[in-house]
This record gives structure tokens, sequence and C-alpha cells, in this order.
């Protein structure tokens, strides 16, 4: 669970402090670009 919280706040960081785009992310991590959107979308609300 830890892992994934960590996870999870490093994509939020890459996206708004760094300015990666939620697919650069999704393609760096091999993850889905719609997982990305999700986790962003959190700290958006």
């Amino acid at each position: 669970m830890d892992d994934v919280k960590s996870r999870d706040r490093a994509i939020r960081k890459a996206y708004v402090e760094h300015a990666y785009t939620q697919r650069e992310i999704a393609a760096h991590l091999g993850i889905s670009y719609v997982t990305v959107s999700r986790i962003i979308k959190e700290i958006k609300c």
C-alpha cells in the first residue's frame, strides 16, 4: 500500500511541478494513461 501511495505522490509531482504530460508519465511507468488520469483527477477534486 505504501508503494502505491508513493507512486501516486510521484505521479502528481511529475504532473504538477515538472509539467510532464499524463501520457509521458504513463509511458515511463508502464501503466495505463487512464490510471494516471484517475490519480491526477484526485488532486483536482
